[in-house]
């Protein structure tokens, strides 16, 4: 069997109306746009009666959000002081999964891998 699945993703942050330069605002003004592409591709195929191998590749799209792109005062909640970063670009990731499972009436054993890769990871 195969399945796979597909979308884009668009973000978009627009606020013409804020200013940084009153102290009591607690974000920039900001206008970005983030797209991207996500995905999925599986496949599994019975090797034998007992046999079975899957396979699966995705990748992930995030956008930053709000307050990473231009937070610029005291957090309410944490009562911390943020700073954005307006420099900062959306994250992908790579997952790529492989299994092998053999089942039969009185046993079930199963064995997988997986290996994950982020690209443009956010770090605060």
């Amino acid at each position: 069997t195969q399945d796979y699945q597909i979308a884009t993703n668009n973000k978009n942050f627009s606020d013409d109306n804020n200013s940084s330069e009153a102290t009591d605002q607690p974000f920039r003004q900001y206008n970005k746009t983030f797209s991207g592409l996500s995905g999925s591709i599986g496949a599994t195929y019975k090797l034998s009666e007992f046999f079975t191998l899957k396979s699966n590749v995705a990748r992930g799209f995030r956008a930053p959000n709000i307050s990473e792109l231009s937070a610029n005062g005291v957090h309410p909640g944490t009562r911390i002081y943020q700073i954005g970063n307006e420099e900062f670009k959306p994250e992908f990731s790579l997952q790529e999964d492989i299994g092998l499972s053999f089942l039969c009436i009185k046993a079930c054993i199963g064995k997988s891998g997986d290996l994950q890769q982020q690209y443009h990871q956010l770090h605060l």
